[in-house]
């Protein structure tokens, strides 16, 4: 179980349409908690802490499998159960993004709260527009770096 490097014992995680309760390992799409397996929560808590970076593959089977040896497959598994969970690539939505030959990358846009804030943002927000927002598109690209060095050098 692992746990964001800046969270106190009462941070959310919210991004798109839901909120990740950090120490409760809970996760909720508006009101309504989502049914997601341990390991795929593992996956999202460690992409998440670190949303826009991409983390390697070993790197999450070391965090997500301490002390057990396991195959990539187990963690394309997860991944996949992740972004079914999510919705990822529906109606343009996107959390999950794989960088081919490096790792994944949490690339929506995240916000952090502690517990009485966050309750107190979704009740204000579904008081003020009862319709949900999407967060913008990222501007950067993630883990192409070398392409546009190259690409701007031309």
């Amino acid at each position: 179980m692992y746990y964001l490097s800046n969270s106190r014992t009462n941070d959310v995680v919210m991004f798109g349409p839901f909120k990740l309760f950090v120490t409760e390992r809970l996760l909720k799409k508006g009101d309504e908690a989502v049914s997601i397996g341990g390991r795929a929560l593992d996956v999202l808590i460690t992409l998440v802490e670190r949303a826009g970076e991409v983390i390697s593959h070993k790197e999450l089977i070391a965090r997500v499998w301490p002390d057990i040896t396991v195959e990539e497959a187990n963690l394309r598994v997860h991944i996949a159960a992740l972004r079914k969970v999510l919705g990822d690539g529906l109606d343009g939505a996107r959390y999950v993004s794989n960088v081919a030959g490096r790792g994944y990358c949490f690339v929506a846009a995240v916000v952090r709260y502690g517990v009485e804030r966050a309750l107190a943002q979704t009740h204000a927000a579904d008081i003020a527009s009862p319709t949900q927002k999407l967060p913008a598109r990222l501007s950067r690209m993630v883990g192409r770096d070398e392409t546009v060095c190259t690409l701007m050098a031309n």
